[in-house]
């Protein structure tokens, strides 16, 4: 069960409509949250909701940040002349 106050917390730090957030939901690997956006993240629930986080390790639980969108390696094909 997601409770009404994590669920709006999420929602609001993600940008997305509450609704739309399930229990079974995966920060990373649903919202694709990693690296310093993670770490935000991270330390704004630890505000929010009194959890103390000097001892978590966002690496434990997420990736590095993402370099995003990399175009392919072109295929270089010889040319013949």
């Amino acid at each position: 069960m997601l409770s009404n106050r994590l669920r709006n917390f999420i929602a609001e730090k993600l940008d997305m409509p509450p609704e739309t957030l399930a229990a079974g939901n995966r920060l990373q690997h649903d919202f694709g949250l990693d690296g310093a956006d993670a770490a935000k993240f991270m330390a704004s629930f630890g505000e929010a909701f009194g959890v103390d986080m000097s001892e978590f390790v966002l690496t434990d639980y997420f990736g590095r940040e993402s370099a995003g969108c990399l175009p392919a390696a072109e295929s270089h094909t010889p040319q013949h002349r």
